[in-house]
């Protein structure tokens, strides 16, 4: 949890450190996983009715590929973070987490490719082309609409 002290004596201050990526709850087997803990570096400035964070998290996540099923990495950065909360005489927290779980997600890929010259996987045997070219490429894979080639209208 990333969580900043409402009622502190200092109205202007810095917040630094590391959260353990479990936050996002997101499963391995998912096609990604976070390489390292989410680093954070925030400015706080509270004034008399809110607290206003600004600042930006990082971290290293493995991908996996939608083309060719290789895994690769890739830093994300969420620079210009603003968050402004109000602050109110019940709590002495804010959490921060689910704001930067939302914009964490916003920012992640939902079709990973390692590369753009990337040439995915044959459909015939499952080779992967980037390391090889196989003799299926060269073939026209089968399709159930093949048979509409032959398909006479009159």
């Amino acid at each position: 949890m990333i969580a900043i002290k409402t009622h502190t004596k200092e109205d202007i201050f810095d917040l630094n450190g590391s959260v353990s990526s479990s936050i996002f709850e997101i499963q391995k087997n998912e096609g990604l996983s976070f390489k390292e803990d989410i680093k954070y570096e925030f400015h706080v400035q509270k004034t008399s009715l809110d607290i206003i964070i600004t600042g930006k998290v990082s971290t290293i996540v493995t991908y996996e590929c939608v083309r060719c099923l290789n895994y690769f990495e890739d830093e994300i950065i969420v620079n210009n973070l603003v968050f402004s909360y109000q602050l109110n005489e019940e709590g002495d927290l804010i959490d921060l987490t689910p704001d930067i779980c939302e914009e964490f997600l916003l920012r992640l890929s939902i079709m990973p490719i390692c590369n753009e010259q990337c040439k995915g996987l044959c459909p015939v045997c499952g080779k992967n082309l980037n390391k090889r070219l196989c003799k299926c490429s060269e073939k026209k894979a089968p399709s159930p609409f093949d048979l509409l080639d032959n398909f006479n209208i009159d």
